[in-house]
């Protein structure tokens, strides 16, 4: 699990006011199946919905929508099932919510 401060890379193009980002997150070169989730925190209860599933040596990409904490922070849990258990995760942010 690893947290991004969305509101302090690129040099503040995130405003701090902002509550939320969307954009596009990627699995590249997944060793197994599995999944990424996203949280305003770094707790992720059991059953928590995942923003993509992924299979084995595919690339793939899916749209999400995600809340920033009060600090401008979004938490990514990645989960491999099967395999390996590597995976790059790539996110791209379009644009954001104030």
């Amino acid at each position: 699990m690893r947290s991004y401060p969305f509101v302090s890379l690129q040099a503040g193009t995130i405003p701090a006011g902002a509550r939320g980002v969307f954009g596009n997150i990627t699995a590249a070169g997944p060793g197994g199946a599995g999944n990424y989730q996203i949280n305003t925190s770094n707790s992720f209860p059991a059953g928590s919905a995942s923003v993509m599933n992924f299979t084995p040596n595919v690339n793939l990409s899916n749209h999400f929508v995600g809340a920033l904490d009060t600090t401008g922070q979004l938490f990514v849990k990645g989960n491999v099932f099967s395999g390996t258990g590597l995976v790059d995760l790539l996110i791209d942010i379009q644009g954001y919510f104030i």
